[in-house]
């Protein structure tokens, strides 16, 4: 246990005071460097306590045992909670049409296209099933995944499977396209931390077997100012030097090939791109 000092011990704080750190040992996950922070802050303030309420700091150790033996609730929020009787919801995925079977509920927690095309009063089409022809089954299958553990999965357990790593770029691209057809920024922004998080880890070197395909659907899927579109720009002005050949260069759209121009510019990428590139 953590030696409280003489002078604490003894000393009186108010009561609002000692409310404001139990809340603060909560908060800052009741780790014990935490609780030596907080004593030498509160060694710091000693003199400028108010004492008109008077609460006895000889208490302070069973609040400390109290803190340290805290662990949070296992339980998952309630917006997390839905009815698990209510009727499923067939989703008919490209052109093969591959079925999805998804719980109304789940279907409409987040997606303005689902919510919308679902209402009886704005559909003359079953109310029990949806087309989406355009979709790619794998960005899909991601979505549903998502919906009900509100989380990206990693697409393969061996680290060290560059292949499967590479298809996670593409895929995670298409789901992010896919998002944003289904009115459902929630999940664009898991998917963006998501890339954001591989483009700073080793999985980075896996990105440049499928570059020009990610970046292809990814400037043919969004809108101008768009924030993957930073992200593809971020991992070429950083990391592309030397990953892609003169004709791989040549394939990647215009728009993005402008825009990198514009960008910050890492002489190693503009190098390449001034070699092969389209001109002004």
């Amino acid at each position: 246990m953590l030696d409280i000092p003489p002078w604490l011990v003894t000393l009186d704080l108010t009561a609002s005071y000692v409310y404001t750190l139990i809340e603060e040992i909560i908060e800052r996950s009741l780790n014990i460097f935490v609780m030596t922070d907080l004593l030498v802050a509160m060694e710091g303030y000693r003199s400028s306590f108010d004492k008109t309420k008077v609460w006895p700091i000889s208490d302070f150790a069973r609040i400390q045992r109290t803190a340290l033996a805290w662990k949070p609730d296992p339980r998952l929020p309630a917006k997390r909670a839905f009815d698990a009787s209510q009727p499923l919801i067939k989703v008919l995925v490209g052109l093969t049409e591959e079925v999805f079977l998804i719980h109304r509920p789940i279907l409409c927690s987040s997606s303005g296209y689902f919510t919308a095309r679902l209402k009886p009063e704005w559909s003359r089409q079953s109310s029990d099933e949806v087309r989406l022809p355009d979709a790619d089954h794998s960005a899909f299958n991601i979505y549903v995944n998502w919906l009900y553990m509100r989380g990206i999965t990693r697409s393969s357990l061996d680290d060290d499977d560059e292949d499967a790593q590479s298809e996670e770029w593409l895929n995670l691209a298409d789901a992010f396209v896919l998002g944003d057809a289904l009115v459902d920024p929630e999940f664009q922004a898991s998917v963006l931390e998501t890339l954001r998080f591989m483009s700073g880890s080793r999985q980075r070197k896996s990105f440049w077997a499928v570059a020009t395909e990610v970046v292809a659907v990814i400037y043919d899927g969004t809108p101008t100012g768009s924030p993957i579109r930073e992200v593809l720009l971020d991992l070429f002005l950083l990391h592309a030097d030397g990953q892609l050949s003169d004709d791989d260069i040549l394939a990647l759209p215009e728009e993005f090939l402008r825009e990198l121009e514009k960008a910050p510019q890492s002489l190693a990428v503009m190098r390449g791109w001034r070699k092969a590139g389209p001109g002004p």
